[in-house]
């Protein structure tokens, strides 16, 4: 991971407000997690990383291990058991699953530096 924490919970909470899916949000979320790749504009192109439009794409996201601790409802809700932090609300479901897997990572990477 490439931004620290706050900088992946302050795009949780973007995702969160986003009314609906969003290429700007998508692209911030590769370079935060990812880190500027060559290849990006091709990527895009091609759809491979559509976060906040694809439960698919916003699953990529869960980190290893707690795939079997998801909860999505079909109203905007998600939640990783991972702790209160990782429960949100958004407009849709990728929105919401999104924004959670990203709450999880910053949680997780919270537990390796502190």
């Amino acid at each position: 991971m490439t931004a620290d924490a706050a900088e992946i919970v302050r795009l949780a909470k973007k995702v969160e407000q986003a009314t609906g899916p969003d290429r700007e949000l998508d692209q911030a979320i590769w370079f935060a997690l990812f880190g500027p790749d060559k290849d990006m504009h091709r990527i895009i192109a091609r759809g491979s990383f559509n976060y906040t439009a694809s439960l698919d794409a916003a699953m990529t996201l869960v980190p290893d291990g707690l795939w079997k601790r998801i909860n999505v409802d079909p109203y905007g809700r998600a939640n990783i058991r991972l702790g209160d932090a990782c429960a949100v609300t958004a407009a849709t479901p990728a929105l919401a699953l999104t924004a959670a897997a990203l709450r999880a990572r910053a949680a997780q990477h919270d537990n390796e530096v502190g």
